[in-house]
């Protein structure tokens, strides 16, 4: 029996803005500390409050402005970097009891708090890191949070980290500074403000107006990174006393998840595309994120009391946990048997358990993963609510979450639209199915296909493990090759070989057409080796020639989800040579006679050349004649009468054509008496 949560989606349309916001009633019997708070309004910039946003933390040196309507513009520095040995995290944390208010929190609630968060992380990260208490500080708070509807409590928590900065640090040092860049937190070290829940609010939804927890995000995801962190806090989690028990489960999952923001993650969440689409681009205006929207992973809206759940496949690999036989990036169309995710990756068996594939045309990344049951958790059967607006999409099941194989991907941007916001690295679910009833996970049978067409995910069946085909329609593989650079014009001719390589497990076949820019020269069936070779005409134009090979694949190369590709590569056609002779009629003469000179010129390949003859002699021009094709590359010239007795020195140079390059005699001598 398939344990279930469905939630309803629908829009409201105000004037040009569509509001959209995340609102979850309560569910006693499964609290969900980020799922069940109030709703916050993400299209316009200056409305709605923080369930659980954060705050960039950059150097002081660069200091940049989050686009993010719901985020602020402070900046944090000065980051220690972290050893690559050490695995403790240092957590200095502060007890700020507004006034007047009875404080309820004792060392040993703080530190039964933190070894929890502390197991958790450690199983997550393979004992890569852990946390301890460093100190402990009880300090009246300076800033109390607002349950109004239109507060915005960040600043009362950045007011509270100032405060709790100065009190674990020896010279009161100030590490938020009200918005100024301060140094910051040493290496692993986390500065951690509790606050208590407001009396008769157990699960957090009035105290800070829904805010459960704020945290600080570096740039780059590492689990040695630090920062600050606030999250509400209870009492123990006595079962006798279910308020404070509720209160100890939501605070463990809040700071679990923020000190996951501290560690560069952002939100687990859902991506909802409109008019039917399962699959759309982060630019598209007819999609948003619902953060949150992913209880299976600690980065979404958790399971309160049904315990921490594990870290999703692209978040570990943005730490850096999985090995490499744990992670797969498929290339080609191939089937992968995928383990389930286990709750704690110590002891945990070796296999499979993310999938990564990269679709050909969009360049996105799809991550899959087996997703078990979540033990102790049974997801109510009833509607949970239209967290977006009133205009009900298709009914009160349009979002089922579920066990089974999940596809998420990763924002690759900083987003915003009319719809809402979201930050680059944001983990989402991508829904399957049609509008009016989509699933987080992928049934037995059922295929998902990328908005591109060039990716399909099929589940075949799930068990103890899931068996999972991919198919990637992919662009055959080619190389071209030359036997030259150049060829000469009707003297030489490059010899061009188009050879595929594997695709998709087969050696592609069918024909490849040669071309010399868009004038196709001819058409080659490959070899059962994929092999297809063409010998270009001597007679391309003096250039340098465009010349691609487009493979198109046969029937059985179709089948595999192969297609056509197009390879080019240059070609420079450089003039003919030419061999030119000069020969004298006579060797001897009388002065004042006329001497006879003949010229030849040979080209190969070429049978009648033309072009332009001159003659010199001692180096000045004394006669230009042309060559035309009747010559067949012979001409006898008369020279002029000579003037002079000696010997004079002849040459002829012959000019050359726009296929034939120019070329000078050798010089000849006639001695005139």
């Amino acid at each position: 029996m398939r344990r279930r949560r469905a939630i309803s989606l629908a829009s409201t349309l105000v004037a040009s803005a569509l509001t959209v916001s995340l609102a979850v009633p309560a569910v006693a019997a499964s609290p969900s500390p980020h799922v069940t708070s109030p709703s916050r309004t993400l299209a316009s910039p200056s409305a709605g409050s923080n369930q659980d946003d954060t705050l960039p933390w950059a150097p002081r040196s660069t200091p940049t402005a989050d686009p993010s309507p719901l985020l602020r513009s402070e900046t944090l520095g000065g980051l220690a970097a972290a050893t690559a040995s050490s695995t403790v995290h240092q957590l200095d944390v502060v007890i700020a009891t507004p006034k007047g208010q009875k404080r309820t929190v004792q060392d040993s609630d703080v530190r039964s708090l933190v070894s929890d968060v502390s197991g958790y992380w450690s199983g997550q990260t393979n004992g890569r890191a852990s946390f301890t208490v460093k100190t402990i500080k009880y300090v009246t708070a300076t800033a109390t949070c607002s349950s109004s509807s239109s507060a915005d409590n960040t600043s009362v928590v950045t007011k509270l980290w100032t405060q709790g900065s100065k009190a674990v640090t020896s010279n009161k040092q100030d590490w938020w500074g009200g918005g100024s860049p301060k140094t910051g937190p040493a290496a692993r070290e986390h500065l951690v403000v509790l606050y208590p829940f407001a009396a008769g609010d157990p699960h957090g939804l009035t105290t800070c107006n829904g805010m459960l927890g704020l945290g600080t995000t570096p740039t780059k995801a590492s689990v040695g990174n630090s920062g600050l962190t606030f999250a509400l806090f209870g009492a123990s989690d006595a079962a006798a006393d279910h308020a404070n028990a509720s209160q100890f489960y939501e605070s463990r999952q809040s700071l679990a998840h923020e000190l996951g923001h501290n560690f560069g993650l952002q939100h687990a969440s859902m991506w909802w595309c409109l008019k039917g689409a399962s699959d759309g681009a982060f630019s598209s205006l007819s999609c948003l994120m619902a953060s949150y929207l992913d209880p299976y992973d600690v980065m979404g809206g958790g399971n309160g009391d049904k315990g921490i759940p594990a870290l999703s496949g692209p978040q570990k690999i943005r730490l850096g946990l999985l090995s490499t036989a744990q992670r797969r990036t498929v290339t080609d169309t191939t089937a992968l048997t995928l383990q389930p995710v286990p709750a704690s990756e110590k002891g945990a068996p070796a296999g499979l358990q993310a999938a990564q594939v990269k679709d050909p045309s969009t360049g996105e990344v799809y991550t899959v993963e087996y997703r078990p049951s979540l033990p102790g958790v049974t997801f109510p059967a009833t509607d949970l609510g239209s967290p977006f607006g009133t205009y009900d999409m298709g009914g009160s099941g349009d979002y089922t979450v579920d066990d089974g194989v999940r596809v998420m991907r990763l924002a690759t941007s900083q987003g915003e639209t009319s719809w809402g916001n979201w930050s680059k690295n944001e983990q989402a679910i991508v829904p399957i199915g049609p509008a009016s009833n989509r699933t987080s996970y992928l049934p037995d049978g059922k295929t998902f296909t990328t908005r591109s067409g060039k990716v399909s995910i099929r589940v075949a069946a799930q068990g103890a493990t899931a068996s999972v085909s991919f198919v990637v329609h992919r662009k055959a593989r080619l190389s071209v090759a030359r036997t030259a650079t150049t060829q000469r014009y009707a003297q030489t001719a490059v010899r061009v070989t188009a050879r595929t390589a594997t695709t998709n497990g087969v050696r592609p076949t069918g024909t490849v057409t040669f071309k010399d820019g868009s004038r196709t020269l001819k058409t080659v069936r490959t070899s059962s080796a994929g092999v297809a070779a063409y010998t270009l005409p001597k007679t391309l134009s003096v250039k340098t020639h465009s010349v691609t090979a487009t493979f198109s694949p046969d029937a059985a190369t179709k089948a595999r989800y192969v297609e056509a590709i197009a390879v080019g590569t240059k070609v420079k056609v450089t003039k003919a040579s030419a061999a030119a002779s000069v020969r004298l009629a006579h060797t001897k003469i009388k002065k004042g006679s006329k001497p006879k000179v003949t010229v030849k010129v040979a080209v190969k390949g070429i049978t009648k050349p033309t072009g332009t003859i001159k003659v010199y002699e001692n180096g000045h021009k004394v006669k230009t004649v042309k060559l035309t094709s009747s010559r067949k590359g012979k001409i006898t010239v008369t020279l002029p009468k000579t003037k002079k007795r000696g010997t004079v020195k002849i040459v002829a140079k012959y000019s050359g054509t726009s296929k034939i390059a120019a070329k000078t005699t050798k010089t000849v001598k006639l001695k005139v008496r």
